[in-house]
């Protein structure tokens, strides 16, 4: 009861003090008060202002250290690539290897199938003498019949006279043009059963085939070819069908 009564009391004793001021006084007062009390919101603001864009800078930071460490490895991977292309070449003994990706144009929609395909690595012998990788790009995959004769195994070789022109002419014509005399294909294939790319092999001269040794060197190449596609984002990444 006493902390009750002495509580009044200041209160009362408030009140008589601001009833006692003269209207220019009680001005005052308020204006003081706003003031406080504008101060106190404006370093509330000022603490969460700083705490939002402090915010936004991480994520912006972190953003861009995720964007580094994927370009990082996009390169690091494509430089494996163009080196895994050009072992395979001498190992199985060609004298052209195209790895095709296949994709939608600029971006590849999960669950939409698969309508072009593009040479991106190409390594061949200097007595072939030049590159062929800008004539395969933004192929529709219709316009190549072979594509779908490539088998269960994943794999098609034949020769391209008497052979690949059965099923694909025109494609059968650009390689003879080119002195090609056979070819051999294979699906790249990931993890997860997605066709995704192929490897092409192309050969001016049949004789040097080492068959077994070709489909040895051809398997492991497509699995590190898809294993490093995926990793870098490319079509296996994405791919859930051809056609």
């Amino acid at each position: 009861m006493k902390n009750i009564k002495e509580a009044i009391d200041v209160s009362g004793s408030t009140i008589t003090k601001i009833a006692s001021m003269t209207w220019k006084q009680v001005l005052t007062f308020f204006v003081v008060i706003l003031i406080i009390l504008g101060a106190v919101a404006a370093t509330s603001y000022i603490f969460a202002n700083k705490a939002a864009k402090g915010a936004v800078e991480t994520q912006l930071i972190i953003q861009q250290q995720i964007h580094d460490y994927e370009m990082n490895m996009r390169l690091q991977n494509s430089a494996a690539l163009n080196s895994l292309v050009v072992q395979l070449m001498y190992e199985a003994k060609a004298d052209r290897v195209l790895l095709a990706e296949y994709h939608n144009g600029s971006a590849n929609v999960s669950g939409i199938p698969f309508l072009k395909w593009s040479v991106t690595f190409e390594s061949f012998r200097d007595e072939v003498g030049f590159s062929v990788a800008n004539d395969y790009q933004l192929q529709q995959i219709t316009l190549y019949p072979f594509i779908t004769h490539i088998g269960e195994n994943y794999l098609y070789r034949g020769y391209v006279e008497t052979e690949l022109k059965e099923i694909d002419k025109s494609y059968a014509y650009k390689l003879l043009s080119h002195g090609i005399e056979y070819i051999i294909v294979s699906q790249i294939v990931n993890d997860k059963g997605s066709k995704c790319g192929m490897l092409i092999l192309e050969y001016t001269d049949a004789s040097v085939i080492d068959e077994f040794n070709v489909k040895q060197k051809l398997h492991k190449a497509s699995q590190e070819c898809a294993a490093l596609l995926t990793l870098s984002k490319h079509s296996c990444g994405e791919s859930l069908k051809l056609f």
